[in-house]
């Protein structure tokens, strides 16, 4: 049997779009960077993606390395996907098959959520921004960046994540690590899910107010446990300062800080090619790509010990 995760966040309020329920099964190619092919079902065949083109199911989307792009559907969920990436949205539904790699995903309240499903798991968010990655060892990756996530496991195992958490499935689905508390405005500002494109993230306000509102639980003593920012960010797309800089992998050589005094997180924005940065560097889109050894990784995910009936 294979095993299942669901990770679902709820907003509840407001009205309801027309368009809410929607299937998700295209989108349009907002931006592209670097390389990135759309995969035809019918006959394998690979070509370049073009921003505002329409993308649909069963075709698949594979970006390389130091890419990404960004997907925007009628109904203005985003899809951001990471470097040496393959996904599809499924047939019907809102689901996206992730098959490796990393993606941002944030549906606007009301419009119906979506899940991204891997290797028969799957994690379905409403009114939420969430990031999943799987990474090399096939351990699934879930960090909430704002909004409720409810991860539950086949067997029955739950959790729900608060912004500024995470927690590391294992491989097979059927456990999970303990949940780690980030500081969330060190990690948001140099994601480049969220900071490196060349337009704002439509729900970077709610991230920005969840940062406001975890610095002050930080200023109050209320998140003594927060992991480094490299644990945090290992294994993810990050860059060495918010919104600037070169490029890594693996979210190698990132601070090991968790002080929130450690640098200033706000805005969470991409200046564009050749902007220059507060520290007085330009920045390039196509920086050079650093692939370093991580030095630090999350607490391996063991089995739990079952109880009898």
């Amino acid at each position: 049997m294979s095993p299942n995760l669901i990770l679902a966040g709820c907003v509840l309020g407001g009205s309801v779009p027309a368009w809410a329920g929607m299937p998700l099964t295209e989108s349009t190619f907002t931006e592209v960077i670097h390389e990135a092919n759309v995969v035809t079902a019918t006959n394998k065949a690979g070509s370049p993606a073009r921003a505002q083109e329409v993308f649909r199911t069963p075709d698949l989307v594979r970006t390389g390395r130091d890419s990404r792009v960004e997907l925007t559907a009628k109904d203005h969920t985003i899809t951001r996907v990471g470097a040496n990436t393959t996904f599809t949205f499924a047939a019907g539904g809102r689901d996206i098959e992730l098959k490796q790699g990393g993606v941002l995903f944030h549906a606007p309240a009301g419009v119906g959520g979506g899940a991204i499903k891997y290797r028969g798991s799957s994690a379905a968010v409403v009114g939420t921004t969430e990031l999943a990655e799987v990474l090399t060892d096939g351990q699934f990756k879930v960090i909430d960046l704002e909004g409720s996530v409810k991860v539950v496991l086949q067997n029955g195992l739950t959790v729900t994540l608060k912004p500024g958490q995470l927690v590391v499935v294992s491989a097979n689905g059927n456990a999970m690590g303990a949940v780690m508390n980030f500081n969330l405005g060190l990690l948001a500002s140099r994601l480049l899910g969220v900071v490196g494109f060349a337009h704002r993230l439509s729900s970077a306000p709610l991230i920005e107010a969840a940062i406001r509102m975890q610095n002050q639980q930080i200023a109050a003593g209320e998140l003594p446990d927060l992991v480094s920012l490299e644990v945090a960010g290992f294994g993810l797309d990050t860059t060495t300062r918010p919104g600037h800089g070169t490029v890594l992998t693996n979210g190698s050589n990132l601070p090991n800080s968790a002080d929130p005094s450690a640098d200033e997180s706000f805005p969470l924005d991409f200046p564009g090619e050749g902007a220059v940065g507060p520290l007085g560097y330009p920045f390039l889109s196509r920086d050079p790509v650093i692939s370093v050894p991580p030095v630090i990784r999350p607490p391996a995910v063991t089995e739990p010990t079952r109880k009898g009936p």
